[in-house]
């Protein structure tokens, strides 16, 4: 399942984009194969239009009396004697001209051509149109089936965004860090609600500012604002007054939510993501480029061998990982990312929550041995040492204080 929140965390994006673009090229080949079928049962249906076309020839031929021909029998002799008789050879043979025809120049007991083309031209007519209803009525109903969807979805997409912009008010401002500045995050005066009516008042008037060395472990309880706080830092949250300065390059920041998103693909994709495995994306800040023994390497600093194992060493396994793998191998799959891609910071929100202490130690020491500075959200005791500092948020209950303290 597809996690909207994990992937705007990874700012992944443009990842997800060029994904659906690959399977929009297939579904595209797929469809230029359907209208190519299609195209055939066209030319059938075209072919059978003109073999019934013949069908008013048919019927008018058979409402016409045949004429009957004169052969070598004594009636065509009688009638030549006659013509003899009454004035000679010319004369017999204006009389057997005439016998032949009618008085308008059309063949006695014949079929009127002009009829016949009138009659095949209102029939093809008729017939044309009711089979452009039959062919078509699947892609009729599918294409109304479309539009009501588009229109329901437009309909509440609109009603969601003028339900935000009421609820969001006047909004903060989130600005990047100045260039060559002290701080790479600075928060100020910084007030954050939760959704809902009445709003619940969750931070009040929070600064705090930290500079390229220092490690913040943001703590609380359960409801307190730790999330939305990394949210609005992410700028995923729009319900905060105040203003947050921080470092913007995708490439030397790294979010890291709670439950990390793993997107359909094969292993080495897994661990390249956000930024893929394209010749200008698989490099990370540093700017050197993940080869397959580095990648293993990685996976078995971060304690994922059974999965190396699981696949034989193939990098290129293709399997559902969403569902194979389990929340703290996934989790250390996201500490993977920061050994691969080696941004300058990170901001973990519970990114280890589901492993052992063991493995959370470890996955800890990675990231404090790749980062200069990194803002985490934990519970544990045991990964304070990690940090230079604790923020402690104490909720709605206490009106939205908290407190600060060094490590």
């Amino acid at each position: 399942m597809r996690s909207p929140s994990s992937i705007a965390f990874y700012r992944g994006q443009a990842q997800e984009v060029s994904g659906m673009l690959r399977k929009l090229a297939r579904r595209l080949q797929t469809e230029w194969r359907r209208l190519a079928n299609k195209d055939v049962v066209q030319a059938y249906s075209t072919m059978f239009r003109q073999f019934v076309g013949l069908l008013p020839v048919y019927v008018l031929a058979g409402r016409s009396t045949p004429q009957t021909q004169p052969s070598s029998g004594h009636d065509g002799g009688a009638a030549l004697l006659d013509g003899h008789g009454h004035g000679g050879h010319g004369h017999g043979h204006a009389h057997g001209h005439g016998a032949g025809h009618d008085h308008e120049g059309r063949p006695a007991g014949g079929t009127d051509i002009a009829a016949v083309n009138q009659a095949r031209e209102v029939f093809d007519e008729v017939l044309y149109h009711l089979l452009i209803v039959a062919e078509n009525t699947s892609d009729f109903s599918r294409l109304a089936t479309v539009a009501l969807e588009l229109d329901r979805y437009s309909e509440r997409s609109r009603r969601d965004l003028q339900q935000l912009q009421s609820e969001t008010g006047a909004g903060g401002r989130l600005l990047p860090a100045p260039p060559g500045g002290p701080f790479w995050l600075q928060v100020e005066d910084l007030t954050l609600w939760a959704p809902g009516e009445p709003r619940r008042l969750l931070v009040k008037e929070l600064s705090v500012a930290m500079t390229g060395g220092d490690r913040l472990l943001i703590c609380g309880p359960s409801g307190a604002g730790k999330t939305t706080l990394l949210r609005a830092i992410a700028g995923l949250w729009l319900q905060w007054t105040g203003s947050i300065r921080r470092e913007m390059d995708a490439r030397r920041v790294m979010f890291l939510p709670q439950r990390p998103y793993i997107q359909v693909g094969t292993l080495r994709e897994q661990l390249l993501y956000p930024f893929g495995a394209g010749s200008d994306c698989s490099h990370g800040a540093g700017g050197a480029a993940a080869t397959d023994d580095e990648l293993k390497q990685i996976m078995q600093r971060v304690g994922l061998q059974p999965v190396l194992l699981r696949v034989q060493g193939d990098l290129g396994a293709r399997r559902r990982w969403a569902e194979e793998l389990s929340v703290g191998e996934q989790q250390r799959v996201s500490i993977a990312r920061i050994l691969v891609h080696k941004p300058a910071f990170a901001i973990l929100d519970e990114a280890t929550s589901a492993n052992d202490t063991g493995h959370e130690l470890t996955m800890y020491r990675c990231v404090q041995e790749t980062c200069s500075a990194f803002v985490s959200v934990g519970h544990r005791e045991s990964i304070e040492a990690f940090h230079t500092g604790k923020l402690t948020l104490l909720g709605e209950g206490q009106q939205g204080q908290w407190t600060l303290e060094p490590l």
